[in-house]
């Protein structure tokens, strides 16, 4: 039996969308799930409201959500994304969700979920919503849906294999997240000295600016556009676009390897970064730049530092009171910490 092309709405027994009415209850024991609580192929269910009896029963009389079904975000940002319904208990949805229940008599619904969570499900999803000045895939749309369905022995087998990695993607996001957590205790054991490592010394406490030093250098006509750098949270340093720097870069900061750079207004968030790069990169002219005192400190121990809660509580109370907080070099050298 050869694959064939069936529409979504003629595979569902169910294809609805949630209410069109933000409840105005904020509290009660139903709950109200929407495209936040829908990630990629996983639920986040770390912020979930909850709304009355009264207001549940209606939107559920509209959009009866069973466990198993698949929720599909249809409005938003998010568009695209797939998870399944968890709850066993009746559960209610805004409209900017979906509600997809294929009929299995017709087709594994397994297979319409992992076809959902496909490249191919995905671009056609994208798809419907190109060039539309409201990022949405309606009802109809959703329900015109053409998807390849090959012989039920394989829509079977496609699932199945599927369903196997999903578990073990879960089953690794987790392994990773509980790493980080350990890797997050352990340093700020270690960075505190409430464990030693190496040397059973005491520590002193010193500032920052006894152990690094501002950079002032300038480029004046060194180097060119290509060793520009902006700063990102998670990347670090990294290559700025034409159109954001200026013509004249003989003002732009200079950058050495293993130096410091961050927009002072903007470290506030975690945006500060450690230069990697072989060679010297420039910033903008407002970064702050510096650099640890060889003798002193490895610029290593720094990196690792800047990621610490003692850190993160420091810029946050240097911050306080600021209309728009701006931390300059002398502001961030007051740091104190065990070395």
């Amino acid at each position: 039996m050869s694959w064939q092309l069936k529409s979504l709405g003629s595979l569902s027994i169910l294809l609805v969308d949630g209410t069109h009415f933000s409840p105005k209850s904020t509290s009660g024991p139903h709950l109200y799930i929407t495209s936040k609580n829908v990630g990629h192929g996983v639920l986040r269910l770390n912020d979930v409201s909850r709304i009355s009896t009264v207001e549940h029963e209606e939107i559920y009389r509209r959009c009866p959500t069973q466990l198993g079904d698949i929720w599909l975000t249809k409005d938003g940002a998010c568009v695209g994304n797939v998870a399944r319904n968890e709850f066993a208990e009746p559960v209610s949805l805004l409209s900017s969700l979906a509600v997809i229940r294929p009929d299995p008599s017709r087709v594994d619904p397994d297979y319409v979920y992992q076809w959902l969570l496909s490249d191919s499900g995905q671009a056609r999803l994208k798809g419907a919503v190109a060039g539309q000045a409201i990022t949405r895939v309606t009802l109809q749309q959703l329900k015109g849906m053409q998807l390849p369905i090959p012989p039920r022995n394989v829509q079977k087998a496609i699932a199945k294999i599927a369903g196997i990695i999903d578990r073990h993607v879960l089953l690794i996001g987790a392994s990773l997240g509980e790493t980080r957590r350990l890797k997050r205790a352990l340093l700020q054991q270690l960075l505190t000295g409430a464990c030693r490592a190496g040397s059973s010394a005491a520590w002193k406490r010193v500032a920052l600016t006894d152990v690094t030093q501002e950079v002032s250098s300038r480029n004046g006509d060194r180097l060119g556009p290509d060793r520009v750098m902006g700063v990102l949270k998670h990347e670090g340093l990294v290559p700025m676009r034409e159109r954001t720097m200026a013509d004249d870069l003989s003002r732009y900061k200079v950058v050495s390897p293993r130096a410091f750079a961050y927009n002072p207004m903007r470290i506030n968030i975690g945006s500060i970064a450690f230069s990697w790069h072989p060679h010297d990169v420039l910033v903008s002219p407002d970064y702050e730049v510096f650099a640890t005192r060889p003798d002193r400190l490895d610029p290593r121990y720094l990196d690792h530092l800047r990621r610490s809660e003692p850190w993160a509580s420091f810029v946050k109370r240097a911050g306080n009171g600021s209309v728009r907080v701006r931390i300059y070099y002398q502001d961030l050298g007051q740091f104190v910490f065990p070395l």
